[in-house]
């Protein structure tokens, strides 16, 4: 299970064993770029109408691009922190 912590940082920490740097540094990426952390992107989403807990990822990567001009893999970053959040439900 991938774990996030909102409460030591603006910027939430997903917590993935070896790669906790390298994912980190997509969303220090986002935030530097957009000022946005993945919670504000899912009010944003809210607002919009885009978000609803049964969507599926390239409804959000969709919207991410077009509307904050994030690139695919920063798109994947806020939308794995969507899923590990419990935003969205997993499909089986």
């Amino acid at each position: 299970m991938v774990a996030c912590d909102f409460a030591s940082t603006a910027i939430p920490t997903l917590h993935l064993g070896a790669l906790d740097m390298s994912f980190q540094a997509y969303l220090d990426n986002i935030f530097a770029k957009t000022g946005k952390t993945p919670e504000n992107f899912k009010s944003l989403a809210t607002q919009a109408g885009v978000f609803k807990p049964d969507m599926k990822a390239g409804e959000l990567l969709a919207w991410l691009k077009r509307e904050h001009a994030l690139g695919q893999g920063h798109a994947m970053a806020v939308w794995a922190v969507f899923k590990s959040e419990g935003w969205v439900r997993s499909r089986k």
